[in-house]
């Protein structure tokens, strides 16, 4: 339930930036996708998803700079071994406050490619985990005992804008802080997600 209220709250923020924004110069668009996600400490790769709304401003000469807010998730999976072969599994969710300087080039009239990149800051929302050894077990908010809630990272991304509105686009970000709290395992950590998006744009 809680997922599913803060999906519905990303979405009507999203319509009514548009109603508001419609006889604007300002370009807004809606997106979703699919992560996957490889902290820094582990090998293994996680899927998830995200879903988010961005306002655009465009410049002359192509120029533009974007902002949003996304609803992100990061799963992972570590192995400390030699932590008595520790194992951590969590699926966090963040809220994601991307900002991007981006330039983007006509190839027809119906189709224009885009390139962006900049920093974001991130708020952990929730996420459940499971540890492995005998004395852990479930876990029920993986913010409380082990991950920071505050983080910040960049982002590069690369798009595909066809007929001026439907967008394909793919990005990568990574965590500049380290989100271990120190409390299991030798240290530092960091988010890593490759995301594939879908969106369209008003």
């Amino acid at each position: 339930m809680k997922l599913f209220r803060v999906i519905v709250l990303v979405i009507g923020v999203a319509f009514f930036s548009f109603n508001t924004m419609a006889q604007s110069p300002l370009a807004f668009s809606i997106e979703a996708g699919w992560n996957l996600s490889k902290p820094t400490d582990t090998d293994k790769a996680k899927s998830g998803f995200n879903i988010g709304a961005s306002v655009e401003y465009g410049f002359a000469g192509n120029w533009f700079v974007d902002g949003g807010l996304r609803l992100t998730s990061k799963p992972w999976e570590i192995n400390y071994e030699g932590y008595n072969d520790l194992t951590l599994k969590a699926t966090p969710y963040y809220l994601n406050i991307p900002v991007k300087v981006g330039y983007r080039y006509g190839v027809s009239d119906c189709v224009a490619l885009t390139l962006s990149a900049g920093p974001y800051v991130g708020c952990g929302l929730w996420g459940k985990g499971k540890e492995s050894l005998s004395a852990g077990g479930d876990i029920d908010n993986i913010f409380d005992d082990y991950m920071k809630r505050f983080e910040v990272g960049g982002i590069v991304r690369i798009g595909a804008e066809l007929m001026k509105h439907y967008v394909i686009s793919a990005e990568y970000s990574l965590q500049f802080n380290d989100f271990d709290k120190g409390n299991e395992g030798p240290g530092a950590c960091r988010n890593q997600v490759f995301s594939v998006n879908l969106g369209y744009r008003f």
